[in-house]
């Protein structure tokens, strides 16, 4: 009697199973990178650079090259070749845009753009400052670190809203834009760094303190080269 010749089949290798798991590392990094954007999402940018209002009277626009006579400039604020350069030994120095304290710009809505030079144009540790009516402070820093205040603020300490946003050109070598804007008293201050809205926080001033000034903190330093003012509220 003759055996049967027995063969043996193998099960044929599994296909795919190494594409299986990197589908689902991707998967996993996917979820993790949705998440960390989550978290820092209000200090990416959200919108384009805000255009002036339509009906807004473009009140100032100009390099700040030579524009001492609108200019109330006390100890550490100087005329440049650059701009208006500010340097603060010791308390915060603050330079006035002198029309803003005869006629408010703010109260019925404006819009107010800064050229800050790069970081790497200034000797010390650079940090812009923007006054606007004696009631909101904004306070941006060479790593793009902000903080604002508003409501009768006299001191960073009385933060509204604070955070660092990415837009910031922290390189030290290409200039940075602040925009503030408004519809004008009791509606949201916008803050916009280079374009993309940052941040808003509630408006409101005393009428009889309308200034607009520019500056920086104690220590620090801050070169500013070009100011856009556009306003409800003509000349």
């Amino acid at each position: 009697m003759s055996l049967a010749t027995q063969h043996r089949v193998d099960a044929p290798p599994a296909r795919g199973g190494w594409l299986t798991g990197a589908i689902a590392v991707v998967a996993v990094l996917v979820t993790l990178g949705a998440i960390s954007l989550a978290g820092v999402a209000p200090f990416f940018a959200t919108g384009a650079h805000p255009s002036g209002q339509s009906g807004w009277t473009r009140i100032y626009d100009r390099e700040l090259t030579a524009a001492s006579s609108e200019w109330d400039l006390p100890g550490g604020c100087q005329i440049t070749a650059q701009g208006i350069d500010v340097v603060a030994q010791g308390e915060q120095v603050l330079c006035t845009y002198k029309p803003s304290a005869e006629t408010d710009y703010l109260g019925s809505g404006f819009q107010l753009d800064l050229t800050v030079a790069p970081a790497g144009a200034v000797a010390g540790t650079e940090q812009a400052f923007v006054v606007l009516g004696n009631q909101v402070l904004l306070l941006v820093d060479q790593s793009g670190s902000f903080e604002m205040c508003e409501g009768s603020c006299t001191s960073r300490s009385q933060s509204t809203a604070s955070g660092s946003t990415i837009t910031w050109h922290s390189g030290g070598f290409t200039p940075n834009i602040i925009t503030l804007k408004s519809q004008g008293t009791g509606q949201p201050l916008e803050f916009y760094a280079n374009g993309q809205l940052i941040t808003s926080v509630p408006f409101s001033y005393e009428s009889s303190q309308p200034t607009i000034q520019i500056g920086t903190d104690r220590g620090a330093e801050a070169l500013f080269t070009h100011m856009t003012l556009t306003s409800a509220t003509t000349a």
